[in-house]
C-alpha cells in the first residue's frame, strides 16, 4: 500500500512537471493556434499568424506575420497586416494590481480602410483613392 502511494505520487509529480514544461516551451504554438482558430470566428475573415516567440522568464513576446483579411464583400485583400509586434513586461509586476509594460514595438503596420467606393491605405496614399 505504501509503495503504491509513493509510485502514484511520483507519477503525479512527473505528469505535472511534463505539463508545465509543455506550457513553457510550447506556449507560442498554443497562442498561434488559438489566434488562427478564434480570429476567423470573431472577424468572419481570414486570420493568420506566422510565428509567436514567447519567453515567460524574461517577459518578452514577439508576434510575426499577423494578417486579418476582409470578408468576401470587400474589395481589398486585408484590413490589417503586421510584420512584427514585440512587447516587454516587468515580470515582477505580474500578480500586482498594475502590470508594467516596459516596451511595445510595432513594425510595418499595413491598414486599409474601405468605405464603399473609397479605399484608403496610408502607406500608398497616392494609389488609394479609387
Amino acid at each position: 500500500m505504501k509503495k503504491g502511494l509513493i509510485y502514484g505520487g511520483g507519477a503525479v509529480v512527473v505528469i505535472v512537471v511534463i505539463a508545465v514544461a509543455l506550457v513553457i516551451f510550447r506556449a507560442g504554438d498554443v497562442i498561434k493556434a488559438v489566434v488562427e482558430e478564434l480570429g476567423p470566428q470573431m472577424t468572419k475573415s481570414e486570420v493568420t499568424l506566422e510565428k509567436v516567440d514567447l519567453s515567460l522568464s524574461s517577459g518578452e513576446a514577439n508576434l510575426s506575420g499577423l494578417l486579418i483579411g476582409n470578408p468576401e464583400s470587400f474589395k481589398t485583400p486585408h484590413v490589417f497586416k503586421l510584420d512584427n509586434i514585440s512587447v516587454k513586461i516587468d515580470i515582477g509586476s505580474i500578480g500586482e494590481d498594475t502590470i508594467v509594460i516596459k516596451e511595445i514595438s510595432i513594425n510595418a503596420p499595413d491598414v486599409i480602410a474601405e468605405f464603399g467606393k473609397f479605399t484608403f491605405n496610408p502607406l500608398k496614399s497616392s494609389e488609394s483613392i479609387q
